[in-house]
């Protein structure tokens, strides 16, 4: 009995537990189990231990089938992300600062909603995306930073026409004739 609730648990771990590594510690488990157990009826142990062996197989099958997935699954992020940096670069000669930002935000959660990458390109691939995404963030950096300049200078013109009218008019105005006059020099 305690031979055949192994083998449920086996099959039971190997069809409903999502979390790869509470799964072979379970399984790791169960067969420490299994080899505890002592011996069973000879009528029974060809049976048993063909169940188990199946069960076991079984269980390896999908771990390999998982580890698999996972692998294609990490290729395709790492090309997928590859193909983002590159329209990352792409943005470098844009000019409408509007739309760059706007495209590279919209990348950058693209970037960030990818699943992971394999562990030997993570490193590399993070480097390159920093430094591309610094780029286009140094040019609209710099784009605001000249506007900030050229709304002080502006702002300072404007002062500058601003005095010079207070200094056009007469301190009392007390006529038509001089609020024309008045008119004319502003």
């Amino acid at each position: 009995k305690e031979k055949e609730e192994i083998i449920a648990a086996v099959v039971a771990i190997t069809t409903h537990e999502e979390n790869i590594s509470k799964a072979f510690n379970g399984f790791n488990e169960l067969q420490e189990r299994w080899k505890t157990i002592g011996r069973i009826p000879g009528d029974k142990h060809q049976d048993i231990t063909s169940a188990y062996h199946a069960a076991v197989d079984n269980f390896y099958y999908h771990i390999r089938i998982y580890k698999d997935l996972k692998d294609f699954d990490l290729k395709k992020n790492l090309e997928h992300k590859r193909e983002i940096l590159e329209r990352i670069k792409l943005l470098q000669g844009k000019e409408n600062i509007k739309e760059l930002e706007d495209a590279i935000k919209a990348l950058q959660h693209e970037w960030f909603e990818m699943g992971p990458v394999p562990q030997d390109a993570y490193e590399a691939l993070k480097t390159d995306f920093t430094a591309a995404c610094d780029v286009i963030y140094a040019k609209i950096k710099a784009h605001f930073a000249s506007l900030k300049e050229q709304l002080a200078e502006n702002l300072q013109k404007k002062q500058s026409i601003l005095d010079r009218a207070k200094n056009l008019i007469p301190a009392e105005i007390d006529n038509h004739k001089a609020w024309q006059k008045a008119t004319e020099k502003i």
